[in-house]
């Protein structure tokens, strides 16, 4: 095949519930320029693989498909599935997600090719839950930078994302060890060019229990995001170390170890480091956060009577008003 504008990353494990859409999603781009699909699954242990395998027998010329023998995790496969690509451009999509913009491939690689100052671009992100209405976009374009991304880390949904490969030769081992695998793969790009962003919804994130972040351990959950935020800081050499809002971090990670693990002495230790972040990051939040973690930690009996005070007292604040 000729060689490819755009590879489509796939990273997948136990997917076979989905991958066959995600493909799908891939398979119908039109696009004025020739593409790859590169998928890495993770040893799974369902029957993706031969799903894989009936896609690659079908599509030969597009799908170049990677089977690991054990099990790795998110973070490395995604790392090994992007030194796979030979593209100008990388495109993310999770094996569990899928594309549903026939053109969204090709408004990407219009923007990027139109601002070589972007380091990568996403789009508008459609959720399937019950909960979750989807709505349109504009279509209408702009752009965003570091400092954007690292004061909302959750602003680009990985299977919207497109970046430019030739900006990122070799990863970093500190991101073999980051939990997920998104915020510090976009910083690494984010830190040598603004992000462009179209106002289109042209994928879908799939909400779901077996996917990574709805699974349960919220100790091994905050914990990595706390370790994700410190590494982050270093990479950038803490020149942005006011906005990364450490104290809320040890604190999510202390309530983690009070309500999952009932250790009291984790609970306090990572308590105390939320406590000598309050006069660098002074704020009412950051306070209210700080003291309910301290009376759940060491007055537990006073929290809840505080609570059950505080409903009661809103119950017949509300109960006058109606009257």
């Amino acid at each position: 095949m000729a060689n490819p504008k755009v590879s489509v990353l796939i990273t997948t494990y136990n997917h076979e519930a989905f991958i066959g859409e995600a493909l799908d999603g891939v398979l119908m781009q039109k696009t004025s320029f020739p593409i790859e699909i590169v998928i890495n699954d993770d040893a799974s242990t369902d029957n993706a693989p031969n799903i894989i395998r009936a896609y690659w027998a079908k599509y030969p010329e597009i799908i170049r498909p990677f089977f690991q023998p054990k099990n790795r995790g998110s973070t490395p496969n995604m790392a090994d599935a992007y030194y796979r690509c030979t593209g100008e451009y990388v495109a993310l999509l999770d094996g569990d997600d899928y594309w549903i913009d026939p053109c969204k491939l090709e408004k990407q690689v219009a923007l990027m090719d139109a601002h070589p100052e972007y380091s990568l671009c996403f789009t508008k992100e459609g959720r399937v839950s019950p909960c979750y209405q989807m709505t349109p976009g504009t279509g209408t374009c702009s752009e965003f930078t570091l400092k954007d991304l690292l004061h909302n880390d959750t602003m680009m949904g990985t299977s919207t994302v497109m970046c430019r490969r030739a900006l990122l030769s070799e990863i970093p081992a500190e991101y073999y060890h980051q939990w997920g695998t998104d915020f510090y793969l976009y910083v690494l790009f984010a830190r040598q060019g603004p992000i462009g962003y179209i106002d289109d919804v042209t994928a879908i994130y799939r909400v779901h229990p077996a996917s990574l972040t709805q699974r349960p351990g919220q100790i091994s959950r905050t914990l990595g995001i706390l370790q994700t935020r410190l590494d982050v800081d270093a990479l950038l050499e803490h020149r942005y170390h006011h906005i990364f809002q450490l104290a809320r971090r040890y604190v999510d990670v202390s309530l983690a170890y009070l309500d999952e693990a009932h250790d009291y002495g984790k609970a306090r230790y990572y308590l105390s480091r939320a406590i000598r972040r309050i006069p660098f990051e002074l704020s009412w939040d950051n306070c209210e956060r700080v003291l309910i973690a301290f009376l759940r930690i060491n007055f537990p009996g006073g929290y809840r009577a505080a609570r059950v005070c505080k409903h009661l007292l809103r119950s017949i604040t509300l109960k006058r008003r109606s009257r």
